[in-house]
């Protein structure tokens, strides 16, 4: 079990990283937050390619730093 999580830290840190975003909704407000991860990592949380710009949420909210992975920023709708 160790040895596969290893196994996926070492991929995903050597992987091609490009932006993704997701749209979320917290207490009925839409947003967004998207990172600089990898394709592997994206699939996971249902993430698209590309930014929060393209779903047109600008009003920048902060960041959020993902332990051994990257770190997100968020954004209001």
């Amino acid at each position: 079990m160790i040895f596969t999580k290893l196994i996926y830290l070492f991929l995903s840190i050597n992987s091609t990283k490009n932006i993704y975003y997701k749209i979320i909704y917290n207490k009925e407000i839409k947003g967004c937050v998207e990172g600089n991860v990898s394709k592997t990592f994206a699939k996971k949380f249902n993430a698209l390619p590309g930014t929060c710009r393209d779903s047109n949420c600008t009003l920048f909210k902060g960041t959020y730093k993902i332990p051994y992975c990257c770190t997100v920023y968020g954004y209001e709708c």
